[in-house]
Protein backbone atom coordinates (compact mmCIF):
# COMPACT_ATOMS: atom_id res chain seq x y z
CA UNK A 1 0.00 0.00 0.00
CA UNK A 2 1.21 3.53 -0.69
CA UNK A 3 2.96 5.13 2.26
CA UNK A 4 3.25 8.83 3.07
CA UNK A 5 5.18 10.63 0.32
CA UNK A 6 8.90 11.16 0.80
CA UNK A 7 10.02 14.72 0.45
CA UNK A 8 9.81 16.14 -3.04
CA UNK A 9 13.44 17.27 -2.97
CA UNK A 10 14.68 13.87 -1.82
CA UNK A 11 13.01 12.14 -4.76
CA UNK A 12 14.28 14.62 -7.31
CA UNK A 13 17.87 14.48 -6.00
CA UNK A 14 17.76 10.69 -5.95
CA UNK A 15 16.61 10.44 -9.57
CA UNK A 16 19.43 12.73 -10.72
CA UNK A 17 21.98 10.06 -9.81
CA UNK A 18 20.65 7.28 -12.07
CA UNK A 19 20.19 6.61 -15.79
CA UNK A 20 18.12 7.65 -17.67
CA UNK A 21 16.76 10.26 -15.25
CA UNK A 22 20.18 11.91 -14.95
CA UNK A 23 19.78 13.07 -18.58
CA UNK A 24 16.40 14.75 -18.05
CA UNK A 25 15.86 18.46 -17.61
CA UNK A 26 15.34 19.76 -14.10
CA UNK A 27 11.80 20.82 -14.99
CA UNK A 28 10.84 17.34 -16.21
CA UNK A 29 12.45 15.76 -13.15
CA UNK A 30 10.24 17.93 -10.94
CA UNK A 31 7.14 16.74 -12.78
CA UNK A 32 8.14 13.10 -12.38
CA UNK A 33 9.09 13.48 -8.72
CA UNK A 34 5.77 15.13 -7.96
CA UNK A 35 3.89 12.04 -9.15
CA UNK A 36 6.00 9.35 -7.46
CA UNK A 37 4.34 7.21 -4.79
CA UNK A 38 6.28 5.33 -2.09
CA UNK A 39 5.72 1.60 -1.41
CA UNK A 40 7.39 -0.74 1.09
CA UNK A 41 7.78 -4.53 0.63
CA UNK A 42 9.23 -7.21 2.92
CA UNK A 43 11.58 -10.12 2.22
CA UNK A 44 10.00 -12.83 0.04
CA UNK A 45 7.13 -10.72 -1.27
CA UNK A 46 6.46 -10.93 -5.00
CA UNK A 47 6.09 -7.55 -6.69
CA UNK A 48 5.75 -8.65 -10.34
CA UNK A 49 4.74 -12.14 -11.43
CA UNK A 50 5.76 -13.63 -14.77
CA UNK A 51 2.88 -13.83 -17.24
CA UNK A 52 0.79 -11.10 -15.57
CA UNK A 53 0.19 -7.62 -16.96
CA UNK A 54 1.81 -4.57 -15.39
CA UNK A 55 0.70 -0.96 -15.06
CA UNK A 56 3.53 0.74 -13.14
CA UNK A 57 7.16 1.77 -13.39
CA UNK A 58 9.16 0.85 -10.28
CA UNK A 59 12.40 2.54 -9.13
CA UNK A 60 14.35 0.98 -6.25
CA UNK A 61 15.15 3.57 -3.57
CA UNK A 62 16.56 1.22 -0.94
CA UNK A 63 16.96 -2.56 -0.64
CA UNK A 64 17.31 -5.24 -3.34
CA UNK A 65 15.24 -7.71 -5.37
CA UNK A 66 15.86 -10.84 -7.44
CA UNK A 67 14.59 -11.36 -10.98
CA UNK A 68 13.86 -15.04 -11.53
CA UNK A 69 12.54 -17.56 -14.04
CA UNK A 70 11.28 -21.08 -13.42
CA UNK A 71 12.00 -23.86 -15.92
CA UNK A 72 9.57 -26.67 -16.77
CA UNK A 73 10.79 -28.70 -13.79
CA UNK A 74 9.98 -25.85 -11.38
CA UNK A 75 13.61 -24.99 -10.67
CA UNK A 76 14.20 -21.25 -10.13
CA UNK A 77 16.95 -19.52 -12.13
CA UNK A 78 18.16 -16.08 -11.03
CA UNK A 79 18.53 -13.68 -13.95
CA UNK A 80 19.67 -10.59 -12.07
CA UNK A 81 19.90 -8.87 -8.70
CA UNK A 82 18.21 -5.45 -8.79
CA UNK A 83 19.53 -2.79 -6.45
CA UNK A 84 19.26 0.91 -5.62
CA UNK A 85 18.52 3.02 -8.71
CA UNK A 86 17.44 0.09 -10.90
CA UNK A 87 14.09 0.36 -12.72
CA UNK A 88 11.70 -2.42 -13.69
CA UNK A 89 8.19 -2.81 -15.09
CA UNK A 90 8.87 -0.58 -18.10
CA UNK A 91 8.69 -3.32 -20.73
CA UNK A 92 5.21 -4.44 -19.71
CA UNK A 93 4.09 -0.84 -19.22
CA UNK A 94 5.09 0.38 -22.70
CA UNK A 95 4.22 -2.71 -24.76
CA UNK A 96 1.24 -4.20 -22.87
CA UNK A 97 3.17 -7.49 -22.83
CA UNK A 98 3.03 -9.54 -19.59
CA UNK A 99 5.99 -9.57 -17.22
CA UNK A 100 8.82 -11.72 -18.62
CA UNK A 101 10.13 -12.69 -15.18
CA UNK A 102 9.07 -12.74 -11.53
CA UNK A 103 10.47 -10.01 -9.23
CA UNK A 104 10.86 -11.09 -5.60
CA UNK A 105 12.13 -9.08 -2.62
CA UNK A 106 15.63 -10.14 -1.46
CA UNK A 107 16.09 -7.40 1.17
CA UNK A 108 13.36 -5.09 2.48
CA UNK A 109 12.80 -2.46 -0.17
CA UNK A 110 11.39 1.01 -0.55
CA UNK A 111 10.17 1.66 -4.09
CA UNK A 112 9.25 4.80 -5.95
CA UNK A 113 6.25 3.97 -8.13
CA UNK A 114 4.95 5.82 -11.18
CA UNK A 115 1.50 4.66 -12.33
CA UNK A 116 0.54 4.16 -15.97
CA UNK A 117 -1.96 7.01 -16.17
CA UNK A 118 0.64 9.41 -14.76
CA UNK A 119 3.25 8.22 -17.28
CA UNK A 120 0.80 8.58 -20.17
CA UNK A 121 0.01 12.15 -19.09
CA UNK A 122 3.72 12.97 -18.73
CA UNK A 123 4.51 11.58 -22.19
CA UNK A 124 1.60 13.45 -23.73
CA UNK A 125 2.87 16.77 -22.39
CA UNK A 126 6.58 15.88 -22.66
CA UNK A 127 7.07 13.56 -25.68
CA UNK A 128 10.84 13.42 -25.13
CA UNK A 129 10.21 11.29 -22.04
CA UNK A 130 9.24 8.38 -24.30
CA UNK A 131 12.78 8.27 -25.69
CA UNK A 132 14.30 8.04 -22.23
CA UNK A 133 11.86 5.34 -21.12
CA UNK A 134 12.88 3.33 -24.18
CA UNK A 135 16.43 3.50 -22.85
CA UNK A 136 15.24 1.74 -19.71
CA UNK A 137 13.71 -0.95 -21.91
CA UNK A 138 17.03 -1.37 -23.75
CA UNK A 139 18.85 -1.69 -20.42
CA UNK A 140 16.39 -4.34 -19.22
CA UNK A 141 16.71 -6.30 -22.48
CA UNK A 142 20.50 -6.19 -22.12
CA UNK A 143 20.15 -7.59 -18.60
CA UNK A 144 18.26 -10.58 -19.97
CA UNK A 145 20.81 -11.13 -22.74
CA UNK A 146 23.72 -10.80 -20.31
CA UNK A 147 22.02 -13.55 -18.31
CA UNK A 148 23.03 -16.01 -21.02
CA UNK A 149 26.69 -15.21 -20.53
CA UNK A 150 26.72 -14.94 -16.73
CA UNK A 151 24.46 -17.83 -15.75
CA UNK A 152 25.12 -20.57 -18.32
CA UNK A 153 27.95 -22.08 -16.24
CA UNK A 154 25.59 -22.55 -13.28
CA UNK A 155 23.09 -24.44 -15.44
CA UNK A 156 25.52 -27.30 -16.09
CA UNK A 157 27.69 -27.19 -12.97
CA UNK A 158 25.76 -30.09 -11.47
CA UNK A 159 26.94 -32.49 -14.16
CA UNK A 160 29.49 -34.94 -12.77
CA UNK A 161 31.64 -35.62 -15.81
CA UNK A 162 34.01 -32.73 -16.56
CA UNK A 163 34.25 -33.37 -20.31
CA UNK A 164 30.48 -33.68 -20.60
CA UNK A 165 30.09 -30.44 -18.66
CA UNK A 166 32.42 -28.63 -21.03
CA UNK A 167 30.67 -30.06 -24.08
CA UNK A 168 27.22 -28.98 -22.90
CA UNK A 169 28.55 -25.57 -21.91
CA UNK A 170 29.98 -25.20 -25.40
CA UNK A 171 26.70 -25.96 -27.16
CA UNK A 172 24.78 -23.57 -24.90
CA UNK A 173 27.39 -20.96 -25.71
CA UNK A 174 27.03 -21.55 -29.46
CA UNK A 175 23.23 -21.41 -29.37
CA UNK A 176 23.32 -18.28 -27.21
CA UNK A 177 25.70 -16.48 -29.58
CA UNK A 178 23.38 -17.12 -32.51
CA UNK A 179 20.86 -14.70 -31.02
CA UNK A 180 23.49 -11.94 -31.02
CA UNK A 181 24.31 -12.26 -34.71
CA UNK A 182 21.29 -10.69 -36.38
CA UNK A 183 17.94 -9.16 -35.54
CA UNK A 184 16.28 -11.58 -37.98
CA UNK A 185 14.66 -14.20 -35.74
CA UNK A 186 13.67 -16.44 -38.67
CA UNK A 187 17.26 -16.90 -39.82
CA UNK A 188 18.46 -17.33 -36.26
CA UNK A 189 15.98 -20.15 -35.57
CA UNK A 190 17.11 -21.94 -38.73
CA UNK A 191 20.67 -21.94 -37.38
CA UNK A 192 19.46 -22.96 -33.92
CA UNK A 193 17.70 -26.13 -35.14
CA UNK A 194 20.91 -27.17 -36.92
CA UNK A 195 22.95 -26.72 -33.73
CA UNK A 196 20.39 -28.54 -31.58
CA UNK A 197 20.07 -31.35 -34.10
CA UNK A 198 23.83 -31.89 -34.02
CA UNK A 199 24.12 -31.57 -30.24
CA UNK A 200 21.29 -34.03 -29.54
CA UNK A 201 22.60 -36.48 -32.16
CA UNK A 202 19.25 -36.48 -33.95
CA UNK A 203 18.26 -36.84 -37.60
CA UNK A 204 15.65 -34.06 -37.64
CA UNK A 205 14.75 -31.04 -35.52
CA UNK A 206 11.87 -28.56 -35.68
CA UNK A 207 10.56 -25.52 -33.79
CA UNK A 208 6.86 -24.66 -33.64
CA UNK A 209 5.65 -21.32 -32.26
CA UNK A 210 2.16 -20.56 -31.02
CA UNK A 211 0.23 -17.90 -32.94
CA UNK A 212 -1.81 -16.18 -30.24
CA UNK A 213 -4.33 -14.81 -32.76
CA UNK A 214 -5.37 -18.04 -34.51
CA UNK A 215 -4.24 -20.29 -31.63
CA UNK A 216 -2.46 -22.46 -34.19
CA UNK A 217 1.07 -23.81 -34.05
CA UNK A 218 3.22 -22.52 -36.93
CA UNK A 219 6.39 -24.26 -38.10
CA UNK A 220 9.13 -21.62 -37.88
CA UNK A 221 12.29 -23.67 -38.52
CA UNK A 222 13.20 -27.26 -39.38
CA UNK A 223 16.15 -29.38 -40.51
CA UNK A 224 16.34 -33.01 -41.66
CA UNK A 225 12.97 -33.16 -43.43
CA UNK A 226 11.94 -33.29 -47.07
CA UNK A 227 11.98 -29.64 -48.17
CA UNK A 228 8.59 -29.98 -49.88
CA UNK A 229 7.00 -31.31 -46.69
CA UNK A 230 7.84 -28.32 -44.49
CA UNK A 231 6.20 -25.47 -46.41
CA UNK A 232 3.44 -23.53 -44.67
CA UNK A 233 2.85 -26.08 -41.89
CA UNK A 234 0.12 -25.13 -39.41
CA UNK A 235 -1.59 -27.28 -36.82
CA UNK A 236 -4.15 -26.86 -34.10
CA UNK A 237 -3.45 -27.40 -30.42
CA UNK A 238 -5.49 -30.60 -30.37
CA UNK A 239 -3.37 -32.15 -33.12
CA UNK A 240 -0.28 -34.28 -32.91
CA UNK A 241 2.41 -34.81 -30.32
CA UNK A 242 3.51 -31.18 -30.57
CA UNK A 243 -0.01 -29.91 -29.92
CA UNK A 244 -0.28 -32.12 -26.83
CA UNK A 245 3.10 -30.90 -25.51
CA UNK A 246 2.18 -27.22 -25.91
CA UNK A 247 -1.33 -27.68 -24.53
CA UNK A 248 -0.11 -29.55 -21.44
CA UNK A 249 3.30 -27.84 -21.16
CA UNK A 250 4.98 -31.17 -20.54
CA UNK A 251 7.69 -33.01 -22.54
CA UNK A 252 6.95 -36.23 -24.43
CA UNK A 253 9.57 -38.89 -25.31
CA UNK A 254 8.48 -41.72 -27.62
CA UNK A 255 10.76 -44.56 -28.67
CA UNK A 256 8.38 -45.43 -31.52
CA UNK A 257 5.94 -42.76 -32.72
CA UNK A 258 4.00 -45.23 -34.87
CA UNK A 259 2.44 -46.73 -31.75
CA UNK A 260 1.06 -43.45 -30.38
CA UNK A 261 -2.45 -42.32 -31.45
CA UNK A 262 -1.57 -38.64 -30.94
CA UNK A 263 0.58 -38.59 -34.07
CA UNK A 264 -1.20 -36.86 -36.96
CA UNK A 265 0.44 -37.44 -40.30
CA UNK A 266 -1.50 -34.75 -42.18
CA UNK A 267 -0.72 -31.57 -40.29
CA UNK A 268 2.32 -32.47 -38.16
CA UNK A 269 5.68 -32.96 -39.88
CA UNK A 270 6.27 -36.66 -39.97
CA UNK A 271 7.86 -39.08 -42.36
CA UNK A 272 7.54 -42.85 -42.13
CA UNK A 273 11.32 -43.16 -42.03
CA UNK A 274 11.45 -41.31 -38.69
CA UNK A 275 10.79 -43.51 -35.66
CA UNK A 276 11.35 -41.63 -32.38
CA UNK A 277 10.46 -38.16 -31.13
CA UNK A 278 11.36 -36.01 -28.14
CA UNK A 279 9.21 -32.89 -27.83
CA UNK A 280 9.83 -30.22 -25.17
CA UNK A 281 7.71 -27.09 -24.50
CA UNK A 282 9.16 -23.62 -24.98
CA UNK A 283 8.17 -21.71 -21.84
CA UNK A 284 6.20 -22.58 -18.74
CA UNK A 285 2.49 -23.10 -18.05
CA UNK A 286 1.95 -19.37 -17.55
CA UNK A 287 3.48 -18.43 -20.89
CA UNK A 288 4.18 -21.31 -23.27
CA UNK A 289 5.16 -20.04 -26.73
CA UNK A 290 5.67 -23.30 -28.63
CA UNK A 291 7.75 -26.48 -28.69
CA UNK A 292 11.04 -27.88 -30.00
CA UNK A 293 11.20 -31.43 -31.36
CA UNK A 294 14.01 -33.83 -32.24
CA UNK A 295 13.46 -37.07 -34.17
CA UNK A 296 15.62 -40.04 -35.21
CA UNK A 297 15.49 -42.63 -37.99
CA UNK A 298 15.97 -45.59 -35.66
CA UNK A 299 14.06 -46.26 -32.46
CA UNK A 300 15.64 -44.40 -29.56
CA UNK A 301 14.93 -44.60 -25.87
CA UNK A 302 15.46 -41.08 -24.55
CA UNK A 303 17.27 -40.80 -21.21
CA UNK A 304 16.80 -38.31 -18.42
CA UNK A 305 19.96 -36.54 -19.63
CA UNK A 306 18.45 -36.22 -23.13
CA UNK A 307 15.26 -34.68 -21.77
CA UNK A 308 17.10 -32.42 -19.33
CA UNK A 309 19.60 -31.32 -21.97
CA UNK A 310 16.90 -30.35 -24.49
CA UNK A 311 14.94 -28.61 -21.71
CA UNK A 312 17.97 -26.46 -20.83
CA UNK A 313 18.38 -25.47 -24.47
CA UNK A 314 14.62 -24.83 -24.74
CA UNK A 315 14.77 -22.41 -21.79
CA UNK A 316 17.49 -20.36 -23.51
CA UNK A 317 15.67 -20.40 -26.84
CA UNK A 318 12.40 -19.32 -25.17
CA UNK A 319 13.98 -16.33 -23.48
CA UNK A 320 15.79 -15.28 -26.66
CA UNK A 321 12.63 -15.54 -28.79
CA UNK A 322 10.65 -13.50 -26.26
CA UNK A 323 13.21 -10.73 -26.35
CA UNK A 324 13.51 -10.79 -30.13
CA UNK A 325 9.75 -10.29 -30.30
CA UNK A 326 9.96 -7.54 -27.70
CA UNK A 327 12.65 -5.65 -29.60
CA UNK A 328 10.51 -5.86 -32.74
CA UNK A 329 7.54 -4.50 -30.79
CA UNK A 330 9.62 -1.63 -29.43
CA UNK A 331 10.51 -0.61 -33.00
CA UNK A 332 6.91 0.51 -33.45
CA UNK A 333 5.95 1.39 -29.88
CA UNK A 334 5.52 5.04 -30.88
CA UNK A 335 2.81 4.01 -33.34
CA UNK A 336 0.55 2.32 -30.79
CA UNK A 337 0.00 5.22 -28.39
CA UNK A 338 -3.55 6.26 -27.65
CA UNK A 339 -5.06 2.80 -28.09
CA UNK A 340 -7.17 3.14 -24.97
CA UNK A 341 -9.03 6.17 -26.30
CA UNK A 342 -9.48 4.80 -29.81
CA UNK A 343 -10.89 1.51 -28.62
CA UNK A 344 -13.85 3.28 -27.03
CA UNK A 345 -14.74 5.22 -30.16
CA UNK A 346 -17.37 4.63 -32.80
CA UNK A 347 -18.34 6.94 -35.64
CA UNK A 348 -20.12 10.06 -34.39
CA UNK A 349 -23.21 11.28 -36.19
CA UNK A 350 -26.90 10.75 -36.68
CA UNK A 351 -29.06 8.60 -38.95
CA UNK A 352 -29.10 5.27 -40.76
CA UNK A 353 -25.82 5.95 -42.53
CA UNK A 354 -23.84 6.35 -39.27
CA UNK A 355 -25.57 3.26 -37.86
CA UNK A 356 -24.53 1.41 -41.01
CA UNK A 357 -20.88 2.46 -40.53
CA UNK A 358 -20.78 1.32 -36.91
CA UNK A 359 -22.50 -1.96 -37.80
CA UNK A 360 -19.92 -2.61 -40.53
CA UNK A 361 -17.04 -1.86 -38.15
CA UNK A 362 -18.44 -4.17 -35.47
CA UNK A 363 -18.81 -6.99 -38.03
CA UNK A 364 -15.37 -6.84 -39.65
CA UNK A 365 -13.64 -6.37 -36.27
CA UNK A 366 -14.61 -9.95 -35.37
CA UNK A 367 -12.57 -11.61 -38.15
CA UNK A 368 -9.21 -11.24 -39.92
CA UNK A 369 -10.16 -10.79 -43.59
CA UNK A 370 -8.86 -7.76 -45.54
CA UNK A 371 -10.95 -4.59 -45.50
CA UNK A 372 -11.11 -1.91 -48.19
CA UNK A 373 -12.40 1.60 -47.45
CA UNK A 374 -13.05 4.18 -50.16
CA UNK A 375 -13.92 7.86 -50.00
CA UNK A 376 -12.56 11.35 -50.40
CA UNK A 377 -9.68 12.55 -48.23
CA UNK A 378 -10.84 13.60 -44.79
CA UNK A 379 -13.95 11.39 -44.68
CA UNK A 380 -12.62 9.25 -41.84
CA UNK A 381 -10.77 6.34 -43.47
CA UNK A 382 -7.90 6.47 -40.97
CA UNK A 383 -10.16 6.61 -37.85
CA UNK A 384 -12.28 3.79 -39.28
CA UNK A 385 -9.21 1.57 -39.75
CA UNK A 386 -8.07 2.23 -36.17
CA UNK A 387 -11.49 1.44 -34.73
CA UNK A 388 -11.59 -1.85 -36.68
CA UNK A 389 -8.19 -2.76 -35.21
CA UNK A 390 -8.83 -1.76 -31.60
CA UNK A 391 -12.31 -3.29 -31.46
CA UNK A 392 -10.99 -6.64 -32.71
CA UNK A 393 -8.99 -9.44 -31.14
CA UNK A 394 -5.76 -7.87 -32.44
CA UNK A 395 -6.06 -4.78 -30.22
CA UNK A 396 -3.02 -5.78 -28.17
CA UNK A 397 -0.92 -5.98 -31.32
CA UNK A 398 0.60 -3.05 -33.23
CA UNK A 399 -1.35 -0.78 -35.56
CA UNK A 400 0.89 0.56 -38.31
CA UNK A 401 -0.30 3.26 -40.70
CA UNK A 402 1.48 3.46 -44.06
CA UNK A 403 0.89 6.27 -46.56
CA UNK A 404 1.51 4.43 -49.83
CA UNK A 405 2.08 7.76 -51.60
CA UNK A 406 5.44 7.93 -49.79
CA UNK A 407 6.59 4.65 -51.36
CA UNK A 408 8.65 5.42 -54.46
CA UNK A 409 7.61 4.38 -57.95
CA UNK A 410 10.88 2.43 -58.30
CA UNK A 411 10.38 0.50 -55.02
CA UNK A 412 10.70 -3.28 -55.12
CA UNK A 413 8.84 -3.70 -51.86
CA UNK A 414 11.44 -3.02 -49.16
CA UNK A 415 9.12 -0.63 -47.28
CA UNK A 416 6.31 -3.18 -46.89
CA UNK A 417 8.25 -6.45 -46.97
CA UNK A 418 11.77 -5.56 -45.84
CA UNK A 419 15.20 -5.94 -47.38
CA UNK A 420 17.86 -8.58 -46.82
CA UNK A 421 21.44 -7.60 -46.03
CA UNK A 422 23.63 -7.98 -49.12
CA UNK A 423 27.31 -7.77 -49.97
CA UNK A 424 28.60 -6.83 -53.38
CA UNK A 425 31.94 -6.14 -55.06
CA UNK A 426 32.88 -3.15 -57.18
CA UNK A 427 35.90 -3.10 -59.48
CA UNK A 428 38.72 -0.71 -58.79
CA UNK A 429 39.71 1.82 -61.44
CA UNK A 430 43.34 2.11 -62.51
CA UNK A 431 44.17 4.75 -59.93
CA UNK A 432 42.71 2.71 -57.10
CA UNK A 433 44.41 -0.44 -58.38
CA UNK A 434 47.74 1.36 -58.36
CA UNK A 435 47.12 2.57 -54.82
CA UNK A 436 46.21 -0.92 -53.72
CA UNK A 437 49.35 -2.31 -55.37
CA UNK A 438 51.39 0.24 -53.49
CA UNK A 439 49.87 -1.20 -50.34
CA UNK A 440 50.72 -4.72 -51.53
CA UNK A 441 47.07 -5.71 -51.82
CA UNK A 442 46.26 -8.68 -54.04
CA UNK A 443 42.51 -8.07 -54.13
CA UNK A 444 40.83 -7.33 -57.46
CA UNK A 445 37.96 -5.39 -56.02
CA UNK A 446 36.53 -3.86 -52.89
CA UNK A 447 33.71 -5.62 -51.06
CA UNK A 448 30.97 -3.25 -49.99
CA UNK A 449 28.38 -4.45 -47.46
CA UNK A 450 24.93 -2.88 -47.49
CA UNK A 451 23.22 -1.78 -44.27
CA UNK A 452 21.75 -4.41 -41.94
CA UNK A 453 18.62 -6.38 -42.74
CA UNK A 454 15.58 -4.12 -42.65
CA UNK A 455 12.20 -5.41 -41.50
CA UNK A 456 9.18 -4.24 -43.49
CA UNK A 457 5.95 -2.86 -42.06
CA UNK A 458 4.07 -6.13 -42.59
CA UNK A 459 6.68 -8.09 -40.63
CA UNK A 460 6.88 -5.47 -37.88
CA UNK A 461 3.10 -5.52 -37.44
CA UNK A 462 2.94 -9.28 -36.87
CA UNK A 463 -0.18 -10.12 -34.77
CA UNK A 464 -1.52 -6.64 -35.50
CA UNK A 465 -2.82 -4.55 -38.42
CA UNK A 466 -1.26 -2.58 -41.26
CA UNK A 467 -3.37 0.22 -42.73
CA UNK A 468 -2.35 0.93 -46.33
CA UNK A 469 -3.65 4.43 -46.97
CA UNK A 470 -3.95 5.28 -50.70
CA UNK A 471 -3.09 1.69 -51.68
CA UNK A 472 -4.01 2.56 -55.25
CA UNK A 473 -0.71 4.46 -55.63
CA UNK A 474 1.46 1.35 -55.17
CA UNK A 475 3.51 0.34 -58.19
CA UNK A 476 3.09 -3.07 -59.84
CA UNK A 477 6.01 -4.70 -58.00
CA UNK A 478 4.42 -3.90 -54.63
CA UNK A 479 0.96 -4.87 -55.87
CA UNK A 480 2.20 -8.33 -56.90
CA UNK A 481 3.97 -8.93 -53.57
CA UNK A 482 0.93 -7.70 -51.62
CA UNK A 483 -1.43 -9.99 -53.56
CA UNK A 484 0.86 -12.97 -52.96
CA UNK A 485 0.98 -12.18 -49.25
CA UNK A 486 -2.83 -11.92 -49.01
CA UNK A 487 -3.23 -15.26 -50.78
CA UNK A 488 -0.47 -17.23 -49.03
CA UNK A 489 0.36 -15.40 -45.79
CA UNK A 490 4.07 -15.39 -46.60
CA UNK A 491 6.63 -13.38 -48.54
CA UNK A 492 10.32 -12.91 -49.31
CA UNK A 493 12.28 -9.82 -48.39
CA UNK A 494 13.87 -7.90 -51.23
CA UNK A 495 17.20 -9.63 -52.07
CA UNK A 496 16.20 -12.54 -49.84
CA UNK A 497 15.38 -16.18 -50.56
CA UNK A 498 14.01 -17.23 -47.16
CA UNK A 499 10.23 -17.48 -46.80
CA UNK A 500 8.87 -15.21 -44.05
CA UNK A 501 5.51 -15.82 -42.40
CA UNK A 502 3.59 -12.96 -40.81
CA UNK A 503 0.14 -12.90 -39.24
CA UNK A 504 -0.69 -9.30 -40.11
CA UNK A 505 -4.14 -8.09 -41.09
CA UNK A 506 -4.43 -5.71 -44.04
CA UNK A 507 -6.86 -2.78 -44.04
CA UNK A 508 -6.54 -0.49 -47.06
CA UNK A 509 -8.08 2.67 -48.50
CA UNK A 510 -8.54 3.92 -52.05
CA UNK A 511 -9.67 7.18 -53.58
CA UNK A 512 -12.78 7.44 -55.69
CA UNK A 513 -10.84 7.30 -58.98
CA UNK A 514 -9.59 3.74 -58.40
CA UNK A 515 -11.94 2.47 -61.13
CA UNK A 516 -10.01 4.54 -63.68
CA UNK A 517 -6.70 3.07 -62.45
CA UNK A 518 -8.07 -0.46 -62.84
CA UNK A 519 -9.45 0.29 -66.30
CA UNK A 520 -6.09 1.68 -67.47
CA UNK A 521 -4.18 -1.26 -65.94
CA UNK A 522 -2.40 0.79 -63.28
CA UNK A 523 -4.00 -1.19 -60.44
CA UNK A 524 -4.44 -4.96 -60.40
CA UNK A 525 -8.10 -5.99 -60.52
CA UNK A 526 -7.46 -9.27 -58.66
CA UNK A 527 -5.78 -7.36 -55.82
CA UNK A 528 -8.71 -4.94 -55.71
CA UNK A 529 -11.21 -7.83 -55.48
CA UNK A 530 -9.13 -9.57 -52.80
CA UNK A 531 -8.90 -6.43 -50.67
CA UNK A 532 -12.55 -5.59 -51.31
CA UNK A 533 -14.11 -8.72 -49.82
CA UNK A 534 -15.22 -6.37 -47.06
CA UNK A 535 -15.84 -3.00 -48.69
CA UNK A 536 -17.25 0.26 -47.38
CA UNK A 537 -17.62 3.65 -49.07
CA UNK A 538 -17.52 6.70 -46.80
CA UNK A 539 -19.67 9.60 -47.95
CA UNK A 540 -18.46 13.17 -48.17
CA UNK A 541 -19.51 15.43 -45.28
CA UNK A 542 -21.57 17.62 -47.64
CA UNK A 543 -23.82 14.60 -48.21
CA UNK A 544 -24.44 13.94 -44.49
CA UNK A 545 -24.78 17.40 -42.99
CA UNK A 546 -27.22 16.23 -40.35
CA UNK A 547 -24.20 14.77 -38.55
CA UNK A 548 -22.39 18.12 -38.31
CA UNK A 549 -23.91 19.18 -34.93
CA UNK A 550 -22.91 15.89 -33.25
CA UNK A 551 -19.46 15.95 -34.85
CA UNK A 552 -18.99 19.55 -33.71
CA UNK A 553 -19.91 18.69 -30.13
CA UNK A 554 -17.55 15.69 -30.12
CA UNK A 555 -14.65 17.69 -31.56
CA UNK A 556 -15.19 20.54 -29.09
CA UNK A 557 -14.99 18.12 -26.15
CA UNK A 558 -11.75 16.72 -27.55
CA UNK A 559 -10.27 20.16 -28.23
CA UNK A 560 -11.26 21.39 -24.75
CA UNK A 561 -9.24 18.59 -23.16
CA UNK A 562 -6.23 19.10 -25.43
CA UNK A 563 -6.10 22.89 -25.09
CA UNK A 564 -7.37 23.06 -21.50
CA UNK A 565 -10.36 25.20 -22.50
CA UNK A 566 -13.99 24.92 -21.53
CA UNK A 567 -15.76 25.20 -24.90
CA UNK A 568 -18.77 22.92 -25.23
CA UNK A 569 -21.05 24.52 -27.84
CA UNK A 570 -21.15 27.02 -30.69
CA UNK A 571 -23.70 29.78 -31.23
CA UNK A 572 -26.72 29.28 -33.46
CA UNK A 573 -25.27 31.72 -35.97
CA UNK A 574 -21.96 29.79 -36.08
CA UNK A 575 -23.78 26.46 -36.42
CA UNK A 576 -25.77 27.88 -39.32
CA UNK A 577 -22.54 28.78 -41.10
CA UNK A 578 -21.11 25.32 -40.44
CA UNK A 579 -24.24 23.71 -41.89
CA UNK A 580 -24.24 25.87 -45.03
CA UNK A 581 -20.61 25.19 -45.99
CA UNK A 582 -19.81 22.31 -48.41
CA UNK A 583 -16.64 21.11 -46.61
CA UNK A 584 -14.38 19.98 -49.49
CA UNK A 585 -11.90 18.73 -46.86
CA UNK A 586 -14.70 16.78 -45.14
CA UNK A 587 -14.54 15.80 -41.45
CA UNK A 588 -10.82 16.64 -41.17
CA UNK A 589 -11.46 20.17 -42.36
CA UNK A 590 -14.29 20.59 -39.83
CA UNK A 591 -11.97 19.56 -36.99
CA UNK A 592 -9.23 21.93 -38.17
CA UNK A 593 -11.67 24.87 -38.38
CA UNK A 594 -12.89 24.24 -34.82
CA UNK A 595 -9.31 24.02 -33.53
CA UNK A 596 -8.48 27.40 -35.02
CA UNK A 597 -11.70 29.06 -33.85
Amino acid sequence: MPEEKASFKQKREFLKNYTPFSSLSNNLLKKIASRLQVHHYGVGQIICERGKAGNSLYIIHTGSLTEILSDSSGEEITIAILREGNCFGTISLLTDEPYLATIKVKEDVELYVLYKNDIEELIRTNPVLSTYLNRIVSMRIKTFLDFFEKEKIKIVEGLEDKLEKERKLDVINRVTKLFYLDGDINKTLSMVVKEVNQEMRADACSIYLLDTISNNLILEAAVGFDHKAIKNIKMQLDEGITGWVVRNCHPVALEDVHTDPRVRFISEIHEDRLSSILSVPLGDKKDVIGAINIQTLSKRKYTYEDIRGLTILANHITLAISHARLKRRMQIVEQVKGRKDVKKLGFVGKGRYIDKINSFVDTVATHDEPVLISGEDGTGKIPMSKIIHYKGKRYKGPFVEVDCRSIGKDSWGEELFGRERISYVISCDDAIKKDLQDRESSEKGIEIEDIATRLGYIELADSGTVFLNHVGTLNQANQIKLLNYLQEGRFNRVNGSDTIYSNTRIVASVSEDIAISIEKGRFDKTLYNTLGKNFFHLKALRNQKRSIPMLTKDFLEKISKEQHKDVRNVSENAMGRLMSYDWPGNVSELEDVLKRA
